[in-house]
Parts: C-alpha cells; structure tokens; sequence
C-alpha cells in the first residue's frame, strides 16, 4: 500500500468519523483523524490474527494494520507527512503505558512501527499527562482523569502543530462582526480579512440538498507542504450536517473539489478563533462506523497478539482537540489514548471496605440463578446480639483467630468443630452455609 492510498484511507474514515460525531453533537466538534488513526492502528496491532475484530479494525480504519507489513508501511507514511517547512512545525510522538500482564513482542512492534516509547504503566494518570503536555507544547495538559486498575495499557498518540500562513492577515484591518449560528441567532467576532489576488479558490456543486459550496485554500509557511481549506455551504441553516454526509458517502468528492483550486481574486473574512473539542470518548461513534469485537472482547480473546489474557478489550478512545487561528496562523494540537482493560481479576492491590448500604446476593454459580438478594441499609437491624461482643473486638487485626473460632474458646476449649458459626449469624444465612460447610 503506498502513501496515497493511504492518505486516501485516512481521508476517508476521518470524514465518515466527523460525520458521525457532528450527527449527534450541535456544537463544534474538531478531530485529528491523523491521531485517531494512529493510536487506533497501535491497538489493532494487537489484534487476534484472522479475528473479527482484525477485519472489523481494518474495515473501519480502510488500512491493513493488523499485518506486519500494513504497520510497516503505515508508520513510513505517518513520518513522511512530517514537516520540511522551517515555518511550520508538527511533533507526532506515540506512547505506550503498560503492565506486565503486556507481550514484549507486542510492545516492541509498536515501537519499530511506530516510534512508540514504552513506560510502566503507572497508579495515577499524572505520568500520562506530564508527557501530553510536553509533546503538545502546553496546549493539552491532560487526557486521562484516572486509571481504573484493571486497565492493563494506555496507547496514546500526540500531534503538534503550529504553522504561519504564507500570507498573513493584517492585524488592523480585524474588526468585530457578527457569525451566524443561525439565520436567526448572531454572536460578536473578531472578524480578520485578507485580499489576495491569486488566493485558490472554487465553488463544488454538492447536488440538490447541499447546494453549491464555496471552497478557499490558505498555505502555511513555504506554501508547498500544508496549507488551511475552508468549505462554506450557500445555505444557511444545516448544510454542514448535509455536506459531511455528503462527503462522507463520497470521499473521492473532497478531492474533486480540491482538484478544482485554482488562483482567483478573493476577498477573505474569516473569524479569529479559538476551538476546544473533548476530551471526548470515540467509542460511540467508532461502533456505529463498524468497530464492535473490540469494545466487547471475545470469549477466544480480542487481542492475543497483545496479552494472554483473553479478556481483554477496548473501554475507551479519549480524544482531545485544540484549534487555535489568529491573523499570523494557526496552531493545534490533539492527543488520543486508547486504554485497554482486562474483565479478569485486578493486577493490583485493591480495597473493598462495605461500610456503607449495600446490595447482598447469593446465586447459583452454575446457572446464575439469583438464590437470594436483599440492599441492606442497616446491617445490625433486627440483630439482637451486642456488638460489644464482636469476636474481632472494635478494630481489623492480622493476630485475630481464625475466622469461625471465637476467642473465648481459641485457647481454652481448642479449636471448635468445622463448621462452627457465630451465633450472631443470621438464620437464613446459617442453614445454608452450614450444610455447605459441613456442619
């Protein structure tokens, strides 16, 4: 696969992927398909070989990336998309935060593949974060608000941008204005403007419920490698819904229109501003774009090229996006973490102190039958013995005899039959749990 079919895989999720999140989402909403593609591709490297969810991942994201080769050829072509521009500059930087439950196979092919840095996996986000800050020069300071314990790997990638247009905006020529959320509804902006003689320009004609769409091209620094496009719909109200579902349903549309650029004297406003999108958790529309095994694991195990634990799965795909453009240029950034969970027990230490109500349950462990199920509110209601004579005293201790052996009788009397009960034990609880043990 070379880079232009790449790039054209690319395209085209990260319109269909803006498609879905502006569908159900009114405001702005501004994503890094370059990210998103990114961290998603180093998680699908982890993808059982020949699994749904390896094609459902390839089908989505349109690459091969659950091969060696795919990875391979993906992660040449996201170093190739870096910049040669003195005036414009991109960090893309990916990180992997892992435990030991992790394969070293599995971590050293992202990093050949993908430059990816590995780490432990930490207790506290704080690691993560420190390292999204600096790969984004500030912009974003945090993604990840905690890490639950049964999260076995955090996958994150990071895009930097900063680049000044070729021809800048004249900073006193910008006034206030009013934007049109609306027809009907209007807010104050600094409005920036621009006549350029030979600025790229068109108008694409989307068919009937688009309309005709005004298409202008702003390049950055040298004016060969990046530039800034802007689409504005005739129509008033909703046209940008329709044209991303337009664009969506026929990418080869965005490079129809862009083949139609050409040098035209234009007379440009264009408001200042400054966007923050997220972070916001991809998984919603990643599933309605065809990624489902992934989120929901698979009794033979979703990623054995990643972990041995077979229940492993994707909980989330955080993705934080800032946008910043002003009369010199433009900066943005974004980060996405893909984490990773296990449904098994917890690697990690963890405390359960019931000391507040509580739902008790007893089921069949064959079929799964609910036996008994009460919320308990207060557990001493309807307990007529004295807490004071709690076998355990008033406070947890290690030198405490074993459980079912008052300490009245440990030493005097010797250990108790098997089977022994408190007597504080509740009746419905002590026949059953009597016969179980014995008694």
């Amino acid at each position: 696969m070379g880079s232009i079919e790449i790039t054209n895989s690319i395209n085209s999720f990260a319109l269909e992927l803006l498609d879905k999140l502006v569908s159900s989402d009114e405001g702005n909403v501004v994503i890094s398909p370059i990210s998103v593609a990114n961290a998603m591709a180093m998680a699908a490297a982890g993808a059982t070989q020949g699994s749904t969810n390896a094609q459902e991942l390839e089908n989505v994201l349109r690459l091969p990336i659950t091969s060696e080769k795919g990875a391979n050829q993906l992660g040449k072509a996201l170093v190739q998309m870096m910049s040669t521009d003195p005036k414009v500059q991109i960090v893309l930087a990916n990180s992997q935060w892992t435990n030991g439950t992790i394969l070293e196979s599995f971590k050293e092919g992202i990093r050949r593949d993908y430059d990816a840095e590995v780490f432990q996996l930490p207790s506290t986000p704080d690691p993560i974060n420190s390292w999204v800050k600096e790969k984004t020069d500030s912009l974003i300071e945090k993604i990840i608000d905690q890490i639950d314990p049964l999260v076995v790997a955090i996958l994150v990638n990071a895009i930097y941008f900063k680049g000044e247009w070729q021809s800048q905006f004249d900073a006193d020529e910008t006034q206030i204005d009013s934007f049109y959320i609306t027809p009907k509804q209007d807010i104050g902006v600094q409005m920036m403007h621009r006549t350029d003689k030979k600025m790229y320009y068109t108008r694409c004609d989307f068919g009937p419920e688009v309309g005709d769409v005004q298409v202008a091209e702003l390049p950055y620094g040298t004016g060969e490698h990046f530039s800034a496009v802007i689409l504005l719909p005739d129509a008033r109200e909703g046209a940008t819904s329709l044209l991303l579902k337009k664009l969506a349903a026929e990418p080869t549309l965005w490079d129809d229109c862009i083949g139609d650029l050409c040098p035209s004297h234009v007379e440009l406003w264009l408001p200042r501003f400054k966007i923050e999108y997220g972070a916001k958790d991809l998984k919603d529309a990643l599933r309605a774009m065809g990624i489902t095994e992934a989120f929901t694991g698979s009794p033979e195990g979703a990623f054995q090229r990643m972990t041995p634990d077979s229940t492993v799965y994707v909980s989330a795909v955080y993705h934080k996006t800032i946008l910043e453009v002003s009369e010199e240029g433009t900066k943005a950034a974004a980060v996405t973490a893909v984490v990773m969970k296990s449904r098994g027990m917890s690697p990690r230490h963890v405390i359960m102190s019931v000391e507040r109500p509580f739902i008790f349950a007893i089921r069949n462990m064959q079929t799964g039958a609910l036996m008994f199920i009460g919320r308990i509110n207060e557990p001493n209601a309807g307990d007529e013995s004295d807490i004071s004579d709690c076998p355990g005293g008033t406070a947890r201790s290690i030198d405490s005899p074993e459980v079912g052996v008052p300490p009245d009788k440990a030493e005097d009397e010797g250990t108790p039959p098997k089977g022994y009960l408190p007597e504080a034990v509740p009746q419905w609880i002590k026949e059953p749990l009597g016969e179980a043990l014995g008694r």
